[in-house]
């Protein structure tokens, strides 16, 4: 990738974070890592690497929560349905797996679910449905892939009709999670690898929902029968609640930003920090861009590390500088937008 810079180094921790986290699921199956940082630290490009780094060893299925659900209205069930989906979306798509080798059993104990609720029995009889199956179709694993299509796309939606589906489903959801593991678990076999599941952009969900998936219902989201890494809101990670859960329950790994300032003196800057963010705006756009070199170095400085805040304002000056038709982004673009970024 020619924008990706190497900023090990520069953070204040040790070992790099996609390593912990893959030290963590190869300690421990079924482990629920909850990662934060702040917008723009770099959780993607971690979790990227992370991918790059086990994708021979494990199935890695990786999704952002804005695809799949509304964050507003998210719950644990929405992230159970919007899993399995997904692992069947995956799974479906390999030329060497076969659903139909899985294990009968399973087919019957999800028929028996899908009948017990009556707002999901009509996804399975609706049109929809019965035009892919054939009216008098039984229950195949490609059926079933279809069930939870529709049905993650059901619980997208906003208004009454998703909130009926939900209280269906929560009315039955031990028996769909005991379903569930007995599916993973035979999926896991045929592939003889484990699956480690990814879930991004929880960290950008609402306070209070995120503290009512971890915290009010963590039992559930750890009888989830899978190795999964969620990105969680930074918040979350200081909680009083969190720090008991914390090795218990969950493995939190925090991704710190760059340092930019030494732990000696605030007024001390680290020059490998800053060095380093000024490689990575290099790759994006010319420094000569900037009407001092100091100017950058001081907008660096008083962002403290956080990227997104350190663009933003470069592309607020940008487009400052181009109204007031200078070719260089001068000091007085800076700090307006710089303000503002403090403000916001």
């Amino acid at each position: 990738d020619d924008f990706y810079t190497d900023i090990d180094n520069v953070r204040s921790s040790g070992i790099p974070k996609f390593v912990e986290i893959r030290n963590a699921i190869k300690r421990e199956k079924n482990v629920k890592v909850l990662f934060a940082g702040h917008t723009g630290s770099g959780k993607s490009t971690e979790l990227n690497r992370l991918v790059s780094d086990i994708i021979n060893d494990y199935e890695v299925v990786k999704f952002s929560v804005k695809d799949t659900n509304d964050p507003y209205s998210l719950q644990y069930e929405d992230l159970l349905i919007a899993s399995v989906n997904k692992i069947l979306e995956c799974i479906n798509k390999k030329e060497n797996f076969s659903m139909e080798k899985l294990d009968s059993s399973i087919l019957q104990d999800f028929d028996n679910w899908f009948y017990s609720t009556e707002k999901i029995k009509e996804v399975i009889s609706g049109t929809e449905v019965t035009n892919e199956l054939g009216v008098d179709a039984k229950l195949s694993f490609l059926s079933i892939f279809s069930v939870f299509n529709k049905l993650s796309l059901k619980l997208k939606l906003s208004g009454s009709e998703k909130i009926i589906y939900k209280q269906d489903i929560q009315k039955n959801f031990t028996q769909l999670l005991n379903i569930t593991k007995k599916l993973l678990a035979d999926i896991e076999r045929l592939l003889k690898k484990n699956i480690i599941l990814i879930i991004e952009d929880l960290d950008k969900i609402d306070t209070s929902k995120a503290k009512e998936i971890f915290i009010e219902n963590y039992v559930i989201i750890s009888e989830i029968p899978l190795t999964t890494i969620y990105t969680v809101p930074i918040f979350l990670m200081h909680t009083t609640e969190m720090s008991s859960l914390n090795g218990n329950v969950y493995n939190n790994i925090l991704l710190p930003m760059i340092k930019t300032r030494t732990k000696k003196k605030y007024d001390d800057k680290y020059d490998e920090g800053i060095n380093k963010i000024k490689e990575l705006v290099s790759k994006r756009m010319s420094i000569d861009l900037f009407d001092k070199e100091e100017d950058l170095i001081y907008l660096i400085v008083k962002t403290g590390g956080v990227l997104r805040d350190l663009f933003k304002v470069i592309v607020n000056a940008s487009e400052s500088a181009v109204y007031n038709e200078r070719d260089k982004i001068h000091y007085n673009d800076i700090r307006y937008y710089l303000d503002n970024v403090k403000s916001s």
